[in-house]
């Protein structure tokens, strides 16, 4: 079956590679080449595409009133966006790509289709279980790995082993897994395997004299067996022999009966330490981990927490405010720089938390929960606003006649302002004062160049840019080269 893809664009080479694309992928290219012709599409088609690739380097395009129509539609329609470093595009373009799916910076063909592919990946499992998009960023690599992994499991019919910490969402993945399988139109039976004690918990998935047991009701279909983190020698002895015989014996026939049942075991353990410490037997280990999920812990997902931040609280906004949201700096360190040991749920009912509170929109780190500790964060001063420039009686300033070499720090005080003299008195140039800026907010936000572009106001790509122009190394940002 056709994908349709509606690619906005008046090139030459987006023409061609799509309809290269066309011969070796299973999906369906209509081009726009005006702001009118895609009013009327979106107006018309819109649920039959299931994704835009906008060519925001096209020469003929209305950049602007494109970019503000797609903006509309970002949250219906994943969104590709093809850009480069070189152009400078207007906030518009800029704002859209904060919302896209995807940002590529290559009109090649292979960039279009790793887009398309991964966001077939995407599309699958967003239609098979949406709550996966209450902690899933596609975009990250590592979540596309835990995709990835999922969907190869779905493909087969071998038991699946999902691991991963408290609060990570080992049961959606459990049961998008299902949905993508083969068995989607029978049953899954979920078990939270904490909420019994060993014996019942045998009870309930092999049956007893009064219940025939879930492992018969999920016949045809899967059963998923959630937290499990106590592993007695009976259970693991029934386990195994259901897993080499394909059977299990039912106290209702007094028999051995074969089953069709797909099994899926999510703990919050490490196996392999288990395995080493005597807990887990080792052929059972090697049984189930033969489709192994492993589900990150939720502040090793994102390269940039700020971002993320930001991106995650406002996608939320519509369904737990009525306002603009935005965090104090303060907070914003606080919740980047938090260890998140509830992982995934725990960050999504703070930030819920966060979007819900009454006031004005400025979430200060007084509307953060309890167990966040502000003693511990460092003050900015009264007016919360960093000021990023040396103090003068022991730097030059940046841009001065003496070039110096400065110390890499990111920790500069608040009492710093940004001067407007060099070191003779006379009024410094825009593009000193400009790159000035650029080189301590760098420093000063760790690196994070998509939180710099949003703090200075500009695009990622002009920041880009700015970066080749005053020849700054955002590893080392206050060290200037003579």
């Amino acid at each position: 079956m056709s994908k349709k893809v509606l690619v906005i664009s008046s090139d030459v080479d987006s023409y061609e590679i799509a309809r290269r694309m066309a011969k070796v992928a299973h999906f369906e290219f209509v081009f726009v080449d005006s702001l009118e012709k895609l009013q009327v599409q979106l107006s018309w088609s819109k649920g039959e595409f299931i994704a835009v690739h906008f060519d925001a380097a096209t020469k003929l395009l209305e950049l602007q009133g494109t970019a503000d129509v797609l903006a509309a539609y970002a949250n219906q329609i994943p969104m590709i966006l093809y850009s480069t470093e070189e152009l400078d595009f207007s906030e518009s373009v800029n704002d859209l790509a904060k919302v896209s799916y995807q940002v590529v910076e290559q009109r090649a063909l292979d960039e279009l289709a790793k887009s398309l592919n991964r966001l077939d990946l995407y599309a699958g499992f967003v239609a098979s279980e949406p709550h996966v998009l209450d902690w899933v960023d596609v975009r990250d690599g590592n979540d596309e790995q835990v995709f990835q992994s999922a969907v190869k499991a779905s493909k087969n019919d071998l038991p699946v082993l999902i691991e991963g910490g408290v609060g990570t969402p080992k049961a959606e993945m459990a049961v998008a897994t299902h949905k993508l399988s083969n068995r989607y139109r029978h049953p899954i039976k979920i078990i939270d395997a904490e909420l019994y004690s060993a014996q019942e918990l045998l009870s309930l998935v092999f049956g007893d004299e009064i219940s025939s047991g879930l492992l018969f009701e999920a016949d045809r279909g899967t059963l998923f067996i959630n937290n499990l983190n106590n592993f007695t020698k009976d259970f693991q002895d029934k386990m195994c022999g259901f897993l080499d015989q394909g059977s299990a014996y039912s106290h209702a026939k007094k028999a051995q009966v074969k089953l069709d049942v797909r099994l899926i075991i999510a703990t919050d353990l490490d196996l392999i330490s288990e395995v080493k410490k005597g807990a887990f037997r080792e052929a059972l280990y090697y049984r189930l981990s033969v489709s192994p999920i492993i589900v990150n812990k939720f502040n090793t997902i994102a390269d940039d927490m700020y971002g993320w931040i930001g991106d995650f609280v406002k996608s939320i906004k519509p369904k737990y405010s009525h306002q603009d949201i935005e965090i104090e700096h303060r907070a914003l360190d606080v919740l980047a720089k938090y260890d998140w040991p509830g992982n995934h749920a725990q960050f999504f009912q703070v930030l819920a938390w966060i979007a819900s509170q009454p006031g004005d929109g400025f979430a200060q780190i007084d509307a953060l929960p309890h167990f966040f500790n502000p003693s511990e964060v460092p003050s900015f001063g009264a007016n919360l606003a960093p000021s990023l420039a040396p103090d003068l009686s022991d730097l030059l300033p940046l841009g001065g006649d003496d070039k110096v070499s400065v110390e890499k720090t990111y920790h500069m005080e608040p009492s710093q302002y940004l001067n407007l003299f060099n070191h003779h008195g006379d009024m410094r140039s825009v593009g000193d004062v400009e790159e000035e800026l650029i080189r301590r907010a760098i420093a000063f936000y760790d690196g994070k160049m998509s939180f710099v572009a949003k703090q200075l106001g500009i695009g990622r790509s002009t920041l880009y840019r700015k970066l080749k122009e005053y020849d700054i190394d955002p590893e080392r940002p206050l060290e200037l080269v003579s």
